[in-house]
This record gives structure tokens, C-alpha cells and sequence, in this order.
């Protein structure tokens, strides 16, 4: 067994056949070949680092795990993403990533989805102003708001943009799910593909949700600052 302590109590203890995470109030094992997908991003001088596990695919929606550390703890984390991708890879899983942001926007494809903390309504609106800012031909479409509680908050949003490459308008769905500080984002694109009975040039939906998670990656940095 090996443990990894990273921020705010989240943890990755490593078994012999079992990988285990807790982050918040989140705590799920799984198998190594249920790993679809692993991103390390080092510390630098003034900023955490971060290792991301993608799993496959449960139902309608895949989990993706974030785990944030500091610089002290970067060759311990390094270590733990070379075991996860040589794990990977015995299981053939499908191959996996270190790189840049970009690269695992590209691999998610037209979904996204990440467990977050910070201010509900500070990342809203950091996705309204950013997605209509930085698209001429984006639109807000509808939203719909609820709070159950005194702390828990949904907002749903829909937006669509112009895909000049494609020719077509994809549109994404965003929800946002908030208990205080512990928020669930999921981003869905859809309508950006082409042909009758097949998907075919899907471009237009990566591209758009590739766009949000640039903008979430750019908010968390912010809020953790």
C-alpha cells in the first residue's frame, strides 16, 4: 500500500489490484483497468501542481478525479502517474497523457466534467462572461436556477456559437451543482457534428467545450490564488 497526501485532505492510496480517492467528500476504488485517462501538470514556483484520473465510462457519465499539491510533493506525484500509466497500459487501457492542457481537452471530446471548490457564483458568472466574451458568434439560449436548502444551488445554462470550420452551431449545456464551497460542473456539447445516420466531423463540439475548460482551469487558478 502507498499513500499520497495532497490539498485540502484529498488523498490517493494505491493497492495491489485497487486504486482509492478521497477528495472532499468524495470517496471512490476502483480497478486500474477503469482508467481511461491520467494528465500530470507539475507545481511551479508559486502554483500547486495537479494529477487528473479519468474513468470510463458508468452510465451516462465518466468520473474525473483532480487531485491538487504542492511543490513539495511533485517528484512524489510524478511517481504516482508513471505507476498509473504503466498500470494502464498492462491492462490496455486506452493510452494516457502528460502534456499540455490542451491534449486531455482533446481527449475528453465533447464532455467534461470536474469536481471544483470556490464561490458557486463567482464561476458562474466567470462562464457567462468568458463564453460570450470570447466568441462573437456565441449566444445564451435559457437557464434555469434552484436552491434547495440554505446551501445547495443548481444553475443550468445553454449556450451556442458558430462553428465556421464545420459549418454548424453547436451548442453546450452546462450545469453547475453547489453544497457551499463543493461544486460538480458538467459540460455537455452537442449539434456540432455532420451526416444523417453517422457522427461524423465532431470538431465543432470539442472545440467549444475545449473553450470552457480553458476557461474553469483559468477561474481555478484564480480562486486558489
Amino acid at each position: 500500500m502507498k499513500e499520497y497526501t495532497g490539498l485540502r485532505n484529498s488523498k490517493v492510496i494505491v493497492y495491489e489490484d485497487t486504486l482509492f480517492i478521497k477528495k472532499q467528500s468524495i470517496e471512490k476504488t476502483f480497478a486500474f483497468d477503469e482508467i481511461a485517462g491520467v494528465r500530470f501538470k507539475e507545481s511551479g514556483a508559486i502554483s500547486n501542481g495537479e494529477i487528473t484520473i479519468r474513468l470510463e465510462s458508468t452510465g451516462t457519465f465518466d468520473a474525473i478525479f483532480s487531485i491538487a499539491f504542492n511543490k513539495n510533493e511533485k517528484d512524489s506525484f510524478k511517481a504516482l502517474f508513471d505507476f498509473l500509466r504503466e498500470k494502464a497500459e498492462e491492462n490496455k487501457a486506452p493510452p494516457v497523457k502528460a502534456g499540455p492542457e490542451k491534449d486531455f481537452a482533446d481527449d475528453v471530446g465533447a464532455k467534461y466534467e470536474r469536481q471544483l471548490r470556490g464561490d458557486f457564483d463567482s464561476l458562474l458568472q466567470t462562464l457567462d462572461r468568458e463564453i460570450l466574451g470570447r466568441s462573437i458568434t456565441a449566444h445564451f439560449q435559457g437557464g434555469s436556477d434552484f436552491t434547495a436548502g440554505n446551501n445547495t444551488r443548481c444553475a443550468v445554462r445553454v449556450y451556442e456559437r458558430y462553428n465556421v470550420i464545420g459549418g454548424s452551431r453547436p451548442a453546450v449545456n452546462i450545469t453547475l451543482l453547489g453544497d457551499g464551497n463543493d461544486l460538480f460542473l458538467s459540460v455537455i456539447s452537442a449539434g456540432g457534428s455532420q451526416a444523417k445516420f453517422l457522427k461524423v466531423n465532431t470538431w465543432g463540439e470539442s472545440a467549444f467545450t475545449e473553450k470552457i475548460v480553458q476557461i474553469v482551469e483559468d477561474w481555478e487558478k484564480q480562486a486558489s490564488l
